[in-house]
């Protein structure tokens, strides 16, 4: 499926817990269920829109990054925590995010956002999920904390290592959920730019 300028395709990177086989598919979005353990607070899902490989599109995809209460936190009857919620995204090696533009971000539920630019690490703190909201929004299923980001790639690097995605209470870093994020080299981009 292209969009747009007919030079980008959609594609959903499907991200699973470690330990899990990621798969990603160009052209269709596929919707496989994320395994989370049964204790597991949050889930995490990640979409990712990049072009085709051999432009410099590629070189730029925008991630968007979203947290949910998991299966079993939308079904228990505990309550919901009041800590904050810590997200937090390593970029791929090779790959860059603009620290600089973190002042200006504005989505629903983000208390702050910081970078640390050297080890191209984002730490993003959103106010916990609450009975109120729920309510507001007919289900605990329905809330939802989201971030986008444009990466931008530096170096070529092959294989290319998987970063990680990580979602936990602020106080609570055993409570966590972990997945593997992992973008398309664009090597036919680089290939053909410096010769590889």
């Amino acid at each position: 499926m292209k969009s747009g300028s007919g030079d980008a395709v959609r594609r959903t990177i499907l991200v699973v817990p470690e330990g899990v086989e990621s798969g990603t598919n160009v052209g269709r979005e596929l919707c496989i269920p994320e395994m989370e353990s049964d204790t597991s607070p949050f889930s995490i899902s990640v979409h990712t829109i990049q072009a085709q490989d051999d432009t410099i599109e590629c070189t730029q995809p925008k991630t968007t990054i979203c947290v949910r209460l998991s299966e079993h936190a939308v079904n228990t009857r505990d309550p919901l925590s009041e800590d904050t919620i810590l997200l937090t995204f390593e970029s791929p090696t090779g790959w860059k995010q603009n620290c600089a533009d973190l002042a200006h971000l504005s989505y629903p539920g983000l208390s702050h956002a910081e970078c640390d630019a050297k080890k191209q690490k984002l730490f993003v703190h959103y106010d916990p999920f609450t009975e109120v909201e729920a309510e507001y929004f007919d289900g605990r299923d329905k809330l939802v904390r989201c971030i986008s980001r444009t990466l931008i790639q530096t170096t070529f690097v092959e294989p290319l290592i998987p970063s990680v995605i990580r979602v936990q209470y602020e106080n609570a870093p055993q409570e966590k959920t972990e997945v593997h994020f992992k973008l398309n080299t664009c090597k036919r981009y680089w290939e053909s730019r410096v010769g590889l």
